[in-house]
């Protein structure tokens, strides 16, 4: 039993024997061949029990893999030596069959499971009974290999007939579609995979496949491919195969299962579980029935391979078998063990008949054999003491391994996928690369620039502006909609303007708002047109950042858009008349496409290209509308002082605010107002402080008590702080505030009614485009307007419920409803362009359409003159509209319900002089001091 245990045992290196850790000679393990008369099987049955644990007191229960196989008829004679029979092939294979399928059993796979996948398949082979003869016997063969090898092959009597796995997920799929697929799989691909898997040339599977080609019986090349070979094989066939070879087949077949089981590689950790070698127990062993024919076969076939095989054969017998030689009392187990060590190399070498045979005699058990008793008690015998698997071939140690090898790169792939995602989404304002608005969307100093057909809220935190963003993508996706069923024509045209304000609230976008508004509402007015002629208007929303400083950018991605989106007709918006607008406007006109600006008014605007028009008055003509309304206030030998002071921006960047103080001069003093100089407030947007400057706060402190005019030059931000100085300078003393007049850009700040709440005791004047109707430059009334501009008005208020109605409905209604006019402008700007393409697709007499294109839509505008929300709109004599109506209004204080807003004149051009009309009486208020 030591030497059992010594045998049973793996070392963590090599294979045994071993000395000093470390293989001497050849490795292998020897035929045990036990003789002992008159046993009744007792002792293969303690044996048995020892190998289960069941003997080993005091020691961890073992797993060692083995397999008791009982030779019931001890047969007559000396058959075992005779020439092999066909006869002889069936029952070594019954017998090794039966020896791996005891093997492979739950019970011995403590330590992973042994497949026999080469005695297997060629078990299965001997069990078909196909007629080689006849013209189908290939294809039947072939289908059944293939039908074996989708179950897996991993029963000894799989015969292919137990139904296909895939077949049967087939029918049992409840999706069709799915079903479909797995059909496609089962009848397509996995008769092309199965001959690439059993040429044996693929690696990583079929390895039976390929050593049945490679290994060295029957001479398996013969016809050459494995399916030639697998006919001989067949039950059939191979009565013509030499019955010594076919033995040595089976038993190759069976050592290299164990050996492939037990070979330790680091891309096979479950060999190397293995700690402790097969045992198969062959009891009842004689020379007639076909036992020693087995031992025989598994010596010879270990010298002709000189391969080691982890299998320990322990055979009982009465009689040492024939070729056992010389045999041995059982006390000197350990010297003739020793003794075999030194020669098996050389009789393997020599292929001695007997070279792997050990006998022993083992002396009878003490007071006769045990019979019926299920064997004897071995009484004590040292525990086998198996060794653990080695810690990097356990199960969980694999699996560790295994999801470090793959998810440490998968998780460095994915960290870099998911940091160029993150990299990508950063540089594309949170879009991912699918997005359909990301390719033209990029974030730059922390804003969001670019262009987008989808309503991208380019500043999210500005909730207002961001749900007018979203409606104006739904309304292009109703415009693709209407153009697909009804066949008119659709146009882009492009709004490029300030979206967002870095760290600024929602209400510092609100004329941007505004513009949107009465954008969408232009979009919402086509869409509900019938008819054919007129287009639909999709609306690209372009946002060049912070005080137009990205303009050219955004021009340049709207180049790259309308290269292959034929559709763009135009660009209107355009805010703020400054350095980077004059940069944005000279890009589109390189790129040829033509402006339509909405609120913009300084005088070098159109003279910079013949591309660009303006719907809102200049500032010469602002200019000369205030020095006329000042005339109104302090006439000529009237008691006021005709004296004013300019305040304006200091920032040379800023074309509105330097060529409208410019004009104001100009045009005051052509008015016989004497001037008591200007004073340069330092702009909140501007990045360095200028020389000779102050902050508009402390500015506006100065100008309590001043008995002329202020006239303000500047942006709506800067007039804010500079009311706001003034009013808390002069305090309750309203009397010594003075008269205020600003231009057109102090709208949006009145616009803004929080804004404009926190300051509430300086009333002042200020200038707006887009309040009046020319029909109404004779005085507000009640005569109504059109009714298109009524149905406007109505459509936009079902749009956009809960906010202002920015187109009126009556002269009525005109002093309150956008104090900016915003809405109107920009509803004007885009209604230029529909009418220009409307101009292209009247008849021409002729049959040729003119397209539609940026530069057919330049020389449309050209024609371009209608009534519009904002006045009349006419750009046949000038890229800038002449007659346009210009207001006065004033902010008044209005106690605890707020500023309120009244409309103090109208203007219109009449000649060459504005003809202007006083609106609603001016409250009383006090006389400035002198």
């Amino acid at each position: 039993m030591e030497c059992i245990r010594s045998l049973v045992r793996r070392p963590r290196f090599g294979e045994i024997p071993v000395s000093g850790g470390r293989p001497k000679g050849r490795a292998g393990i020897p035929l045990l061949c036990l003789v002992r008369p008159d046993d009744q099987g007792s002792l293969l049955q303690a044996v048995d029990r020892y190998l289960r644990g069941g003997d080993q007191a005091g020691s961890r229960r073992a797993v060692i893999p083995h397999a008791l196989y009982g030779y019931e008829n001890p047969g007559t004679g000396n058959h075992d030596t005779a020439p092999p029979t066909m006869q002889d092939v069936d029952d070594v294979r019954r017998v090794l069959v039966e020896l791996s399928r005891k093997l492979s059993k739950g019970a011995n796979s403590g330590q992973g499971q042994i497949l026999f996948q080469r005695l297997w398949l060629l078990n299965w082979l001997m069990n078909q009974d196909v007629d080689v003869e006849q013209d189908n016997a290939r294809p039947v063969l072939l289908r059944g290999l293939r039908d074996r090898d989708a179950s897996r092959g991993q029963s000894s009597d799989a015969a292919g007939t137990g139904g296909d796995p895939l077949a049967e997920l087939a029918d049992r799929v409840p999706n069709q579609w799915v079903a479909l697929v797995v059909w496609v799989a089962v009848r397509y691909f996995r008769p092309l995979w199965f001959p690439m898997k059993a040429s044996g040339r693929i690696a990583w599977t079929g390895a039976e496949y390929r050593w049945a080609r490679r290994q060295p019986h029957l001479a398996p090349h013969d016809p050459g491919s494995f399916i030639g070979f697998a006919e001989r094989l067949t039950a059939a066939a191979r009565g013509e195969e030499d019955p010594e070879q076919l033995l040595r087949l089976l038993v190759n077949a069976f050592l290299a299962d164990l050996r492939a089981a037990y070979r330790r590689r680091l891309w096979h950790p479950s060999g190397a579980r293995h700690t402790a070698y097969a045992v198969v127990l062959l009891d009842g062993v004689t020379a007639a029935n076909g036992g020693c024919r087995l031992l025989q076969l598994i010596n010879d076939v270990r010298n002709d391979t000189g391969l080691f095989d982890p299998l320990l054969v322990i055979a009982k017998g009465e009689d040492a078998p024939l070729v056992a030689g010389v045999t041995a009392p059982a006390a000197d187990t350990a010297t003739v063990y020793r003794r075999w060590g030194y020669r098996i190399v050389a009789d393997s070498r020599a292929r001695i008949h007997n070279a792997w045979f050990m006998t022993l005699a083992v002396p009878p058990r003490p007071g006769g054999p045990a019979r019926g008793t299920g064997g004897e008690a071995l009484g004590v015998t040292p525990p086998l003491g198996v060794d653990r698997a080695p810690l990097w071939s356990r199960t969980w140690v694999v699996l560790t391994v295994m999801m470090l090898l793959i998810g440490v790169p998968a998780g460095l792939a994915y960290r870099r996928w998911s940091a160029g995602v993150a990299a990508f989404s950063a540089a594309h304002c949170g879009l991912g690369d699918q997005d359909p608005d990301a390719a033209n969307l990029t974030t730059i100093d922390g804003e969001c620039i670019g262009v987008s057909a989808t309503g991208h809220a380019f500043q999210p935190g500005a909730a207002r502006t961001s749900d007018v963003l979203s409606k104006i993508g739904w309304l292009n996706r109703l415009a693709e909609a209407k153009r697909e069923t009804s066949g008119r024509p659709l146009i882009s045209v492009a709004f490029i303007g300030i979206l967002s304000r870095p760290g600024a609230p929602d209400a510092t976008l609100i004329s941007r708002r505004e513009e949107l508004e009465g954008i969408a509402a232009a979009q919402l007015r086509q869409l509900q047109l019938a008819g054919n002629d007129s287009p639909i208007v999709r609306v690209l929303v372009g946002n060049a950042g912070n005080d137009m400083r990205h303009g050219p950018e955004v021009a340049r991605i709207l180049h790259t858009i309308a290269e292959t989106d034929r559709t763009v007709a135009g660009v209107v918006g355009l805010d703020q008349s400054r350095a980077a607008t004059q940069r944005t406007i000279r890009a589109l006109s390189a790129y040829g496409i033509p402006m339509v600006a909405a609120t913009l008014s300084a005088d070098v605007l159109d003279e910079l290209t013949p591309m660009y028009f303006q719907v809102a008055p200049d500032n010469r003509r602002q200019a000369d509308f205030v020095a006329g309304y000042a005339d109104m206030l302090r006439p000529a030998g009237g008691d006021l002082p005709r004296r004013y002071r300019l305040v304006r921006s200091a920032d040379p960047d800023d074309t509105y605010a330097v060529s409208l103080a410019g004009d104001l001069t100009r045009s005051l003093g052509e008015h016989g107002f004497a001037t008591d100089g200007d004073r340069a407030i330092q702009p909140i947007s501007a990045a360095t402080t200028l020389d000779g400057t102050a902050e508009p706060r402390k500015v506006g402190g100065t100008f309590c008590g001043y008995p002329g005019i202020v006239v303000f030059a500047g942006r709506s931000e800067d007039f804010e702080q500079f009311v706001t100085g003034l009013g808390a300078a002069c305090g309750t003393d309203r009397a010594r505030l003075p008269q205020i007049i600003a231009g057109d850009d102090i709208s949006e700040y009145v616009a803004d009614v929080p804004r404009r709440n926190l300051q509430n005791t300086v009333s002042f004047d200020f200038v707006s485009f887009a309040l009046g109707a020319e029909q109404c430059a004779n005085g507000p009334g009640t005569v109504d307007l059109d009714s298109a501009r009524r149905d406007l008005a109505a459509t936009v208020q079902e749009t956009f419920p809960g906010q202002p109605n920015y187109f009126a409905m009556s002269c009525a209604e005109l002093s309150q409803p956008s104090l900016d006019g915003h809405a109107p402008l920009s509803y004007d700007s885009v209604m230029a362009i529909v009418r220009a393409v409307e101009y292209l697709r009247e008849p021409t007499g002729t049959d040729a359409d003119v397209p539609v294109t940026p530069q057919t839509v330049w020389t449309g505008l050209h024609e371009v003159a209608f009534d519009g929300t904002s006045g009349r709109i006419d750009f046949r004599t000038g890229q800038v509209t002449a007659a346009k109506a210009i207001l006065m209004l004033r902010s008044l204080p209005g106690g605890v319900a707020g500023p309120e807003v009244e409309q103090r004149v109208a203007c219109r051009t009449a000649g060459t002089a504005p003809v202007c009309a006083v609106g609603k009486p001016a409250r009383p208020r006090p006389a400035a001091a002198g």
